[in-house]
């Protein structure tokens, strides 16, 4: 298995938010979480590559953005995290109309990982009750989102304001 190097991955990530305006730490921690920076890893549910793309996610992305990435473009480490931040985005984009950008942060993560059906029933079936809540969202979820926090803050510390 290949690893992609640190400098290189924040260079792609660098490149989104020139391109996109996205924010490359949660980017790069979204890589970090998903991948450790292998760029041939395949999970056992068939996602590939650094950003872990479905072929759901990947038809989702061309479909918001008119765009034509192929399955041969997961393979290639500037394009799986391109496609994956698309996806994120698309989703941060989503939660954005009706929550804070704080907020829609939170669950474009979770459906990152978890799924959108899965995200919307915990959002809809958790009502007032905060334990109910908790009980509907798997530990391994929260673990989740909690890891690209991790590696979100320690790009911030690592690669310093090298974008700003």
């Amino acid at each position: 298995m290949k690893k992609l190097e640190r400098k290189q991955c924040w260079e792609y990530c660098l490149n989104l938010y020139r391109d996109y305006g996205y924010d490359p730490y949660l980017i790069y921690a979204v890589v970090e979480t998903e991948s450790n920076r292998i760029i041939d890893i395949q999970s056992h549910s068939g996602a590939y590559g650094l950003m872990q793309i479905t072929e759901i996610a990947l038809r989702e992305v061309n479909q918001k953005y008119k765009t034509n990435y192929t399955l041969e473009d997961l393979k290639v480490p500037e394009k799986n995290i391109e496609i994956g931040a698309k996806y994120l985005y698309r989703w941060i984009d989503y939660f954005e109309i009706e929550y804070s950008n704080f907020v829609a942060v939170f669950l474009a993560i979770l459906v990152y990982n978890w799924g959108y059906g899965n995200v919307q029933h915990w959002l809809d079936n958790g009502g007032e009750d905060n334990q109910k809540i908790t009980e509907l969202l798997p530990f391994e979820k929260l673990q989740y989102n909690e890891d690209v926090i991790w590696w979100y803050v320690w790009a911030k510390k690592y690669f310093g304001g090298e974008y700003v």
